[in-house]
C-alpha cells in the first residue's frame, strides 16, 4: 500500500479528535453526576414521589445553572463543554419537538393592512386550500390563485398606496413584480420571527435546544429536550406578546350597556318573555334609581398601589360566586346574555349598585364561547364602540372559595384612545425580569425607554384614584389602582402562578413582539422515563450486538477477525466523536443505525477475507495472498459503499424527523466503515506482516466452507419468480382492499401513549375516550398490558392555539378513573403520559410526499450510477428490479399482516420509510458486489456463455453473501428483541428486509441481468 506514513498520520489524528471530542461528553456527565447527588443530598419536604423526584431535577437544573460560565476544563466553561458533548435526541432524553409554522396567509394579510379587497381574501383562501395539497411556495401559490380569480386585476392597486411599498411597488408594477416584493418582504418577517422565537427559547433554561432556520414556507422546527410542560413552551412559541396599557371604565358606565346588548340578543336571536313578571323584572334592573353606582368605592374597596394587584377587586360578596348558577334571577332565566354572564352587581339594604372597579361582570369557563360569539355580533360590538370601550377577559380565573370559584373569569371594561388604541404600548419595554413582590408572589418588573417613561408618568398622574390594566395578548393580567404618579418608566404585572410564569412572561416580553401568527401543525412529546428506558434498551441491544459480532469474527476468521474487531471498535469511536463535532443528536433511529452499521461494517473485511481465501487457494504466498485480495476487493467496497452512501444521502435530503437522524449516523457509519475496514486494517496486516507474523484468515472449520459451491441458482429462476409473484400480487391485492396501518405521520391525528400502574382493558379506555371525544378512537397496548397506545383525529384542523391543551385535558379526565391511585393532572402529564404525537393533514401529506420523492430519486441514483459504473444498461435495470421486488414484498408483508396477527405494531410511519430505503441500500450492497463479480467472470472468461459465467460469480460469491447476512441479521435480531416496543416495528422491517435482499440479490437481480442479456442477445441474431 502507498503512502503508509501518510495514511497512518491521518487515521491517528482521526482517532485523537475523536476521543477529543468525545471528552466533552464524559466531563458533562461528570459534572451532571455532581448536580444529581447534589440533588438528592437536599431535604425535600414533600410525601409524593413524583412530587420529589420533580423539585430535585429543578434542584439539579438550578446547580448546572450556576456553573454555567465557570471554566472547569482546560479553560472551557460548563456551557462550551455542554455545547460540545453528544447530544441525545428527545427519543433517548425525553423533551418536546415542534414543526412551527409561521401562518403565511396572515403574513400576507398583514402585509395588505388587512384589505377588505375580495379578489384578494378569494385567492388568499384558495390558496391556503391549495398549499394542503401542495408543498409549493405560499406566495407563488397565491399568485396563481389572485390570477384565475381576479382575472386581469393588478396587485399593485392594493399594495402601490401602502407608505412602506411606495418606493418598492407602483401602480404599474405587474403581479410578478409585486408577487417578488411580498415575497421578500415575507422571508424577512419570517426571519424576523425566527429570531425572536430564537431568543425566547435560548432563555427557555433546557440544554442544546435545537432550532432551524426557516423555509420558504415559514417553517421551523425546534427540539426541546428535558422539556415536560407542553402548555408551558407552547405558550412561550404562541403568544404575541402585544403588551398595552388601558385606562379603565368604571363598571357604572359600562355595565349598563349589558343590558342594551342584551335587548339587542332578545330581538337578534327572536326571543320573548314568556311572563309579565319577567317583563317587570327586567325593567327593575334596568331602571337607573335601582341600579346605582356604589355610595363609596373608598369604603368597600381596598386601595393598592401600581405594584400591587388590589386584592379585594372583585370584592369580597364574590367569594360565593359559585351559587350564582343556582340563584339566577327571574331576569337573567329570560335574557340570553345574563344566562351565561352575571354582571358585577352588589344589593345592599335592599339596592343594587354595580361594585367600583373596571369589572362588568364575570363568566362561567364552560359559557366563555357562548359569550365570545355574542360580544363578535356587528350589532352588540357598534354599542360599545360608540363609547370607545374595548372588553376584555382576564388573564386568569376569578380565584376566590367554593368548588366553583376557578370556573369564572372576569370581564373588564377599557377605554381606547381616540385614535382606537391603547393609552401606552409596550414597544416602550426595554427590559423585563422576574422577582419576587413585596409579598413574596412572583412578579414581572418592567422598564421603559425615555418615551415611555414621560408618557407614563403623565398617564399614571391623570389616573390617580382610577385603575389601569395591563393587558397582554387582548387579556388582562392585571389592574391596579394607581395611589400617585410614577415617574422612572417602572411598572409591574403581578397575579401569576409561580415563577416559572414569571420568568417566561418576562422572556417575552423581552424578546419583543410577534406580528405573524404562529401555528403548530406538528408536536411530539417524549417522558423522560420513555427516554431512559430507550437508552437502556438502545445501548443493550448495541451492546449485545456487537458482542456477538467479535465473538464470531474471531471464531470464524481467527486472528483475521481481531484485526476487523479492531476496525469495528474504532469505527465506533469515529462514529460517535463526528457525532459530537457536528453538533448532531443520537436518537433512537440513529442507535439503530450504529446497530445496522455494526452488522454492514464486517462488510468490507468480509469481503476482503474471503478474497484473501482465494488467492491463497491459487497457491499464493501470505503477504501476495494479502496485497492481492485487498486490492480486488476495492471495486466491489466501492460500489457497495457508494450506493448505499446514495440511499443515506437521500433520506437526510428528502426524508423528514427520526429518519434524518438515522440517514446522518449511517452516512458517517460508511464513511468510517470504509476508513477502518479498507485503510486501518490493512495497516495492520502489513504490520504484522513485515514482523512475520502470521495472520489467518479462517479457523480450520471454516476454512472450505462454500469452497467448491456450484448451485444451480439461474436455473431455478422461474420458480423464484412465481414465488415472488405470488407473493407481490397477494400484497398488492390487499393494499388496494386492505390497506395499510397508517401511523399519524401518514395520516394526521393524535397519538398518546399513557402508563397505568395496573392492567388495563383497551375496550374499558375506548369506552371512556369515545364519551368525551365524541368518536372512537383506535386504542391498542403498547409493549406490556399497563401501556396503551390511543390514535384520535379528534379536532386535528382545529387553528386554536388551546386546542392541544385543552384535548389532552380531556384525555386526563377521561383516564384518571383507570388508575389504581388516581394522579393530579400535573403527575399523569409528567409521569404517566410518557409520548404523544400530533400531525396535521397538511403535514402528514408532505411527509408521504417526501417519502414517495425519497424512494423514487434514491432509485433513480443508484440505477444511473449503476450505467455509468457498469457501462451496461442490464445491471441498472436488474439491480432496479431487485428493489421494486423487495420494496413491493415488504409492503405486502406490512399490509397483509397488520392487525391481529403479531404482537407488534406494523404502522407505516416515517421510521419505516427509513427502514425500507435501507433494506434498498442493503439490497443494492449486496447485488453491487455479486454484479462486481459478474463483471470480473465476463472479463476473465469472455467464450463462456452467460448462464456459466453468472452462477459461477454468484456461488463464488456466495460465503461472502452468506456471512454478511448473517452477521448483520444477528445484529438487527438483538435490535428487534432488546430494542424496544418504539422501534420493534422498524427493526421487523429490517429483519425481514435483509432476508429478502439476501434473497434478491441471488435469484432476482442476476436472473434479470441473465435475461435481459439473452434477450438482446436474440435481437442482435436477427
Amino acid at each position: 500500500m502507498q503512502a503508509k506514513g501518510f495514511i497512518r498520520i491521518v487515521i491517528i489524528a482521526l482517532i485523537v479528535v475523536s476521543i477529543f471530542q468525545l471528552s466533552f461528553t464524559f466531563i458533562k456527565n461528570s459534572f451532571v453526576g455532581q448536580a444529581e447527588e447534589y440533588a438528592q443530598s437536599l431535604n425535600f419536604d414533600v410525601e409524593d414521589g413524583l412530587e420529589k423526584a420533580f423539585l430535585q431535577n429543578k434542584a439539579k437544573n438550578y446547580y448546572l445553572d450556576s456553573i454555567k460560565n465557570e471554566e472547569v476544563f482546560l479553560g472551557f466553561t460548563f456551557d462550551e463543554i455542554n455545547k460540545r458533548s453528544l447530544n441525545l435526541g428527545l427519543d433517548l432524553k425525553g423533551g418536546v419537538s415542534m414543526l412551527v409554522e409561521i401562518d403565511q396567509a396572515d403574513v400576507l394579510k398583514k402585509l395588505s393592512n388587512n384589505t377588505k379587497d375580495e379578489n384578494f381574501n378569494n385567492a388568499l383562501a384558495a390558496a391556503v386550500a391549495a398549499q394542503s395539497q401542495n408543498q409549493g411556495n405560499f406566495i407563488a401559490l397565491f399568485g396563481k390563485e389572485y390570477e384565475k380569480i381576479a382575472g386581469d386585476a393588478k396587485l399593485a392597486g392594493i399594495f402601490a398606496p401602502i407608505e412602506k411599498f411606495r418606493e418598492k411597488i407602483s401602480f404599474d408594477s405587474s403581479n410578478e413584480e409585486v408577487l417578488k416584493v411580498l415575497q421578500e418582504e415575507a422571508s424577512a418577517k419570517n426571519s424576523e420571527t425566527h429570531n425572536v422565537l430564537t431568543t425566547r427559547i435560548d432563555e427557555f433554561g433546557v440544554a442544546q435546544p435545537f432550532i432551524s432556520e426557516p423555509d420558504a414556507n415559514g417553517r421551523i422546527y425546534i427540539e426541546l429536550p428535558g422539556a415536560d410542560n407542553t402548555d408551558r413552551v407552547r405558550n412561550i412559541i404562541q403568544s404575541a406578546a402585544v403588551l398595552e396599557f388601558y385606562e379603565t371604565v368604571d363598571a357604572s358606565v359600562a355595565g349598563n350597556l349589558l343590558f342594551q346588548a342584551n335587548d339587542i340578543l332578545v330581538g337578534v336571536l327572536g326571543l320573548e318573555e314568556s311572563t309579565l313578571e319577567a317583563e317587570e323584572a327586567v325593567e327593575t334592573i334596568e331602571s337607573e334609581d335601582v341600579i346605582e353606582d356604589a355610595p363609596d368605592a373608598e369604603e368597600d374597596v381596598e386601595e393598592s398601589d401600581l405594584n400591587e394587584l388590589e386584592a379585594d377587586l372583585f370584592g369580597d360578596d364574590l367569594a360565593g360566586l359559585e351559587s350564582l348558577e343556582e340563584d339566577s334571577s327571574a331576569a337573567n332565566a329570560f335574557n340570553p346574555l345574563f344566562d351565561v354572564l352575571q354582571p358585577n352587581i352588589d344589593v345592599q339594604d335592599g339596592r343594587q349598585f354595580w361594585r367600583p372597579g373596571a369589572v362588568v361582570g364575570y363568566v362561567a369557563k364552560k359559557d366563555m364561547e357562548k359569550v365570545k360569539e355574542y360580544l363578535a355580533m356587528e350589532e352588540i360590538k357598534a354599542i360599545f364602540d360608540l363609547q370607545r370601550i374595548k372588553i376584555a377577559w382576564a388573564a386568569k380565573p376569578f380565584k376566590g372559595t367554593g368548588e366553583n370559584a376557578n370556573d369564572f373569569y372576569a370581564l373588564f371594561a377599557l377605554q381606547k384612545g381616540i385614535d382606537g388604541k391603547s393609552a401606552l404600548s409596550g414597544d416602550v419595554i426595554t427590559d423585563a425580569r422576574s422577582v419576587l413582590d413585596e409579598f413574596g408572589a412572583a412578579a414581572v418588573s418592567m422598564r421603559m425607554n425615555n418615551v415611555g417613561a414621560n408618557k407614563w408618568s403623565i398617564l399614571t398622574e391623570e389616573n390617580i384614584g382610577n385603575q389601569i390594566a395591563i393587558v397582554l395578548d387582548d387579556k388582562v393580567f392585571s389592574a391596579p389602582n394607581v395611589m400617585n404618579k410614577i415617574a422612572g418608566g417602572s411598572s409591574q404585572i403581578t397575579g401569576l402562578d409561580d415563577f416559572d410564569e414569571a420568568k417566561d412572561l418576562a422572556n417575552i416580553l423581552k424578546s419583543g413582539r410577534l406580528d405573524a401568527q404562529i401555528n403548530i401543525p406538528q408536536e411530539a412529546v417524549v417522558g423522560a422515563s420513555l427516554g431512559d428506558a430507550s437508552i437502556r434498551s438502545g445501548l443493550l441491544a448495541l451492546g449485545i450486538g456487537f458482542l456477538l459480532v467479535i465473538l464470531f469474527m474471531v471464531m470464524y476468521y481467527s486472528n483475521a477477525g481481531i484485526i476487523a474487531n479492531i476496525a469495528l471498535l474504532v469505527n465506533i469511536v469515529f462514529i460517535m466523536g463526528t457525532l459530537a463535532s457536528l453538533g448532531a443528536a443520537l436518537t433512537l433511529p440513529g442507535l439503530a443505525g450504529i446497530v445496522l452499521t455494526i452488522g454492514m461494517a464486517v462488510d468490507a473485511n468480509v469481503i476482503i477475507f474471503e478474497r484473501i481465501k482465494e488467492e491463497l487457494r491459487k497457491g499464493k504466498g501470505a503477504r501476495l495472498a494479502i496485497s492481492d485480495g485487498f486490492s480486488r476487493s476495492y471495486s466491489a467496497i466501492i460500489d457497495a459503499n457508494v450506493t448505499t452512501f446514495i440511499t443515506a444521502a437521500t433520506l437526510l435530503w428528502l426524508g423528514a424527523g427520526p429518519v434524518k437522524g438515522f440517514a446522518i449516523v449511517l452516512m458517517i457509519g460508511i464513511i468510517a466503515s470504509f476508513i477502518s475496514a479498507v485503510f486501518l486494517s490493512r495497516l495492520i496486516f502489513d504490520a504484522m506482516s513485515d514482523r512475520d507474523k502470521q495472520v489467518k484468515v479462517s479457523m480450520s472449520w471454516s476454512e472450505n466452507i462454500l469452497k467448491d459451491a456450484n448451485f444451480d441458482f439461474l436455473g431455478k429462476r422461474k420458480i423464484t419468480y412465481a414465488i415472488s409473484a405470488v407473493i407481490i400480487l397477494a400484497g398488492l391485492v390487499s393494499m388496494f382492499t386492505k390497506g395499510f396501518e397508517l401511523g399519524v405521520d401518514f395520516k394526521g391525528g393524535r397519538s398518546y401513549v399513557v402508563a397505568f400502574d395496573q392492567t388495563v382493558g383497551t375496550d374499558a379506555i375506548r369506552s371512556d375516550l369515545s364519551d368525551v371525544l365524541g368518536a372512537t378512537p383506535q386504542v391498542k397496548t403498547f409493549g406490556n398490558d399497563q401501556t396503551v397506545q390511543i390514535i384520535t383525529s379528534y379536532a386535528i384542523e382545529s387553528k386554536d392555539p388551546k386546542t392541544d391543551s385543552t384535548v389532552t385535558h380531556m384525555l386526563y379526565d377521561a383516564l384518571k378513573g383507570e388508575f389504581v391511585s388516581e394522579p393530579s393532572k400535573e403527575e399523569f402529564m409528567r409521569s404517566a403520559l410518557i409520548q404523544s404525537n400530533k400531525v396535521d393533514t397538511s403535514i402528514a401529506d408532505d411527509i408521504k410526499t417526501s417519502a414517495f420523492w425519497a424512494g423514487g430519486v434514491g432509485a433513480v441514483l443508484i440505477f444511473l450510477y449503476l450505467l455509468i459504473r457498469f457501462r451496461k444498461w442490464q445491471y441498472g435495470v436488474g439491480a432496479l428490479g431487485a428493489v421494486i421486488h423487495d420494496s413491493l414484498i415488504l409492503l405486502s408483508v406490512f399490509s397483509i399482516f397488520w392487525g391481529e396477527w403479531f404482537p407488534f405494531s406494523l404502522e407505516i410511519e416515517q421510521k419505516f420509510i427509513a427502514a425500507i430505503l435501507t433494506v434498498i441500500g442493503y439490497s443494492i450492497n449486496d447485488t453491487v458486489i455479486v454484479f462486481d463479480r459478474i463483471r470480473e467472470y465476463f472479463d476473465e472468461h469472455p467464450t463462456k456463455d452467460i448462464l456459466t459465467n453468472v452462477n459461477a460469480a454468484i456461488n463464488s460469491t456466495l460465503s461472502r453473501t452468506l456471512m454478511t447476512s448473517f452477521t448483520t441479521l444477528l445484529v438487527v435480531l438483538i435490535l428487534f428483541i432488546f430494542g424496544g416496543e418504539a422501534i420493534r416495528g422498524f427493526s421487523f422491517a429490517l429483519l425481514l428486509g435483509i432476508l429478502v435482499g439476501t434473497y434478491s440479490s441471488i435469484f432476482i437481480a442476476s436472473a434479470i441481468v441473465v435475461d435481459t442479456m439473452k434477450s438482446v442477445a436474440k435481437v442482435k441474431k436477427k
